[in-house]
């Protein structure tokens, strides 16, 4: 590569050959081993992942268990990963290691502020009960940053026991500028997707929202197999959705149910204290 600037790669994109503190740099990415001979000619390793421009991207950071004084008082690990969706939109999910905890619970999930600790996104709960085949203990939020402002913030994700007990932290990573992930390629989105909106409504019952909740179902095509499901309520009533919580200290649990009545899919709970009221 010597006397040159760029390469080309095999889809036609330009590669910035630079060096960064005396090593040799291919679009960004360090040379870790040069002139490696080949059967077909000489290789060069270098140290990460290049995506091509026109592919969306992903990168994942591992997040650790954390003692703590509640129920699931050793905590659990998992992982987030922020998926490339549009030039303002990343889809952010989060799974847990070995499903769910099978708490009692939905365990409330925020990307924070490094600084002050204050919660900057909030990000869809995860379901703790039944661990089974309709539960994979994993939950999505389509949220409103780009991924490189996603990859480039300064914070840290928590997941808390529950809404009443945030103090009670199981999971916890730094993302971002603060840690090193794992960068890959991303969803395989499809052009011009499907959306389907469906009403929901509002189930009179015996407990704290007697008169129950309106909401809406949107159904939002993602890849050639996978949907991105997104509930969201409408608190007060007046037809407007995002413009306030529930109040309640807990999450509700959402599940898409067959004929039959039984559960075929879990959906992301919808955390109370989300001033949105939704989740994905």
């Amino acid at each position: 590569m010597e006397g040159r600037e760029s390469v080309t790669t095999v889809e036609g994109q330009e590669l910035q050959i630079g060096s960064e503190n005396g090593t040799l740099t291919v679009g960004g990415v360090p040379v870790s081993q040069s002139d490696v001979e080949a059967n077909n000619g000489v290789a060069h390793v270098i140290g990460g992942v290049l995506i091509p421009e026109s592919f969306p991207r992903r990168v994942s950071y591992d997040l650790a268990a954390q003692p703590n004084s509640g129920a699931i008082s050793s905590g659990v690990e998992g992982t987030v990963t922020f998926w490339e969706y549009s030039d303002s939109q990343t889809l952010v999910t989060l799974s847990l290691d070995n499903g769910p905890t099978g708490a009692s619970v939905s365990h409330p999930a925020h990307i924070h502020n490094e600084g002050d600790g204050e919660i900057a996104i909030y990000l869809s709960p995860l379901d703790g009960t039944n661990r089974n085949e309709a539960n994979d203990g994993t939950s999505a939020r389509l949220v409103d940053r780009s991924f490189d402002t996603l990859a480039g913030f300064n914070g840290y994700v928590n997941i808390h026991e529950s809404v009443e007990n945030l103090g009670n932290i199981v999971v916890q990573g730094d993302i971002g500028s603060n840690a090193t992930g794992t960068l890959g390629a991303g969803l395989s989105l499809v052009d011009n997707p499907t959306t389907n909106t469906k009403e929901l409504t509002a189930q009179p019952n015996n407990g704290d929202f007697s008169n129950g909740v309106p909401g809406q179902l949107r159904l939002r095509e993602l890849t050639a197999d996978q949907t991105l499901v997104t509930v969201r309520l409408d608190p007060d009533g007046d037809g407007e959705f995002g413009d306030g919580p529930t109040q309640a200290t807990v999450s509700h649990p959402a599940h898409i149910h067959g004929s039959g009545g039984a559960i075929q899919d879990y959906l992301s709970p919808v955390d109370g204290t989300d001033s949105k009221a939704r989740s994905s």
